[in-house]
């Protein structure tokens, strides 16, 4: 990760594409960075996520579950359910749905729009700023 330009590059030792075989480039925010920035480093690696040895990852399906262990989270997360919970928090904060569509990599907004999930206090409290008549909260 190169801290000046807040750009980390994907590397894999295998060929990877998206579904379309089309790369993208996904922003990053300020919280994000700051992260990285603190994550522990390997001293002779040049990857931000290593192992005791410095090599990449192999498998970063582990990731989620060592993470959620640690949280003491039960049950299997997968990167998956990962990508869903990102999509439904940025729309529930607001963030127009087509930007989250290219985050997301969607040719079509009805997919991003599928990965979207409202939690029932999100929903509560939207129905609660619905106005009916000229700015009185009904």
């Amino acid at each position: 990760m190169s801290c000046n330009t807040r750009e980390l590059h994907v590397v894999s030792r295998r060929e990877h594409h998206t579904k379309n075989y089309e790369s993208r480039r996904i922003p990053m925010n300020d919280a994000l960075a700051e992260s990285l920035r603190r994550h522990p480093r390997h001293i002779n690696s040049l990857y931000v996520f290593c192992n005791k040895e410095g090599q990449p990852l192999k498998n970063v399906r582990t990731v989620p579950r060592y993470a959620a262990k640690r949280a003491g989270i039960e049950g299997t997360i997968k990167m998956h359910q990962l990508r869903h919970a990102f999509c439904s928090h940025a729309l529930m904060q607001g963030i127009d749905p087509r930007t989250v569509q290219k985050w997301m990599g969607h040719k079509d907004l009805n997919t991003t729009l599928r990965y979207a999930h409202v939690l029932p206090d999100h929903e509560k409290a939207a129905i609660q700023r619905l106005r009916y008549d000229h700015g009185h909260q009904g």
